[in-house]
């Protein structure tokens, strides 16, 4: 399937809310304009309509949804026998449409799953899959208990062997629901992630080794990431490696033409001339607002009224910005944030 779209206390907060962002089902709070769904409702309804599918219309148009402008192709897989095939591609069906849960009501949102699922499999992969969904939103109702029990910080504790054991815990809770090959579909890449992730909070938090060494420490571990993981990580650390040598070369009035050498050498001659054009239109915005601003200064301690201050400044956005341009100044004017 295809969607279109420090210090060891805070990188572990981190890791413990990425885990959240994998398992968001806070059925406590589920719900659009009606009653919020507990979990205990959660599951009756889940139950429900796994014994009575295709009889709660899904939800009727996407294109008003948060999901507008997305583009996604389902492509589930089955093997010669017409078996499911349980992959990421499946997982990344069911949280695509899961991903409007407060926007619809839960019902309508497990029978738009179904309803994709009857229109793309035939049996027996259809009832399979319809066994695999029931299990996988059980599964997403329980985890949300789950982790209400863990402690994201706790200065008496070992995070890192916290963070350990709570890896273990969604292990071993997943494992109650999903067999080996489903398992291994829908969370091996997230395992793999979280490892790294562990090992970079132990690498981090060793006061022997120096900066240099925690650096080559992590590169060595981050080679057992998926090669799609690690050319993503890589390319983040390319941007942030350029975007701090540019802000360096501008604060030492280095010439444009060797931020866009630099640009071109990392990125491309066409990457290079957009942030360049980018650069220039900056330039001109920042330009524009100090001017207004000193001429708004200039009427604010002038000794006019205050109605005719107002009608001044009024007067000064309308010459130097247009419509869309005057909401962002005149949000700026209210936090007091002008240069």
């Amino acid at each position: 399937m295809t969607i279109k779209t420090g210090s060891i206390a805070s990188i572990a907060v981190i890791f413990v809310v990425s885990i959240a962002l994998y398992e968001y089902f806070g059925y406590a709070e589920i719900g659009s304009d009606s009653a919020p769904v507990t979990m205990i409702e959660a599951r009756k309804i889940n139950e429900s309509l796994y014994h009575k599918p295709y009889e709660v219309e899904g939800i009727k148009a996407l294109s008003s949804s948060s999901l507008a402008g997305t583009d996604v192709n389902h492509n589930l897989s089955v093997d010669e026998s017409q078996n499911l095939l349980a992959d990421e591609g499946l997982k990344d069906m069911f949280e695509y449409f899961l991903s409007t849960l407060g926007e619809y009501e839960l019902e309508q949102v497990i029978a738009s799953i179904q309803e994709t699922i009857k229109a793309e499999l035939s049996e027996p992969a259809r009832s399979q899959a319809l066994d695999l969904l029931k299990r996988y939103i059980d599964y997403k109702i329980g985890i949300e208990e789950l982790q209400q029990g863990f402690v994201v910080y706790d200065s008496g504790v070992n995070m890192v062997d916290k963070l350990i054991a709570q890896q273990s815990e969604i292990k071993t809770y997943r494992e109650r629901f999903f067999d080996q090959v489903e398992y291994e579909a829908f969370f091996a890449s997230e395992d793999i992630q979280n490892r790294f992730l562990i090992q970079q909070l132990k690498i981090n938090s060793d006061e022997t080794l120096t900066a240099t060494e925690k650096q080559q420490h992590i590169e060595i571990a981050s080679l057992e990431l998926p090669e799609d993981i690690r050319a993503t990580r890589q390319r983040a650390q390319q941007h942030a490696l350029l975007s701090e040598q540019v802000r360096k070369m501008k604060a030492d009035n280095a010439p444009a033409s060797e931020v866009y050498q630099l640009r071109e050498n990392m990125l491309g001659s066409e990457a290079a001339a957009a942030l360049a054009d980018l650069d220039k239109r900056r330039a001109q915005w920042s330009q524009r607002l100090s001017s207004f601003s000193a001429e708004r200064k200039t009427v604010l301690d002038s000794s006019l009224s205050e109605q005719d201050k107002e009608q001044s400044i009024s007067e000064l956005l309308a010459y130097h910005f247009d419509e869309t341009e005057r909401k962002r100044v005149s949000a700026l004017m209210s936090d007091d944030r002008l240069p």
